[in-house]
């Protein structure tokens, strides 16, 4: 009877290792919460489209995230938001990334590009900046930029 009794303590403490191992691995983090470089820094880039063209992402590089809620500008006040996220740590450092857009006239001809440069600088007195940098197109289509309290926002028309 005493064998009995310790298969079936030796059982349960098998058991109950394995959920522990389970629970662990189902609610670990893998990182720190308080480690520095898990921690983002997010900027926020508005693009609107006030005029009748349409346009749609050809490419994006270096650090440029896919827009929001989609790869296409509709025309008059047609937005996409980009929410470009650097790491918080580290010293003065420039992230960037472009983004270049076909535009499309209404009659859905291809009229040519607009690109611009997403740019988040963090160091210095200044703490972190955003903007837009480099902005350029080969169509009659133009542009203004507003720097507003949360975010950067580019008016193209």
């Amino acid at each position: 009877m005493k064998r009995g009794i310790t298969t079936n303590a030796v059982g349960v403490i098998l058991v109950l290792f394995i959920l522990l191992v389970i629970v662990t691995q189902t609610f670990s983090t893998g990182q720190m919460e308080d480690d520095p470089s898990s921690i983002l820094v997010t900027r926020l880039f508005d693009v609107v489209n006030n005029s009748s063209s349409t346009l749609v992402v050809r490419s994006i590089t270096g650090r440029a995230p896919e827009p929001t809620p989609s790869r296409t500008l509709n025309p008059f006040d047609g937005l996409n938001q980009y929410r470009m996220q650097v790491p918080s740590s580290g010293g003065n450092s420039t992230y960037t990334g472009t983004v270049t857009y076909d535009v499309y006239r209404p009659n859905s001809t291809l009229a040519g590009y607009f690109q611009f440069t997403l740019r988040i600088f963090k160091g210095g007195n200044d703490g972190i900046t955003e903007s837009f940098r480099g902005i350029s197109t080969n169509t009659s289509l133009g542009w203004s930029v507003n720097n507003e309290v949360t975010y950067q926002r580019l008016t193209i028309s």
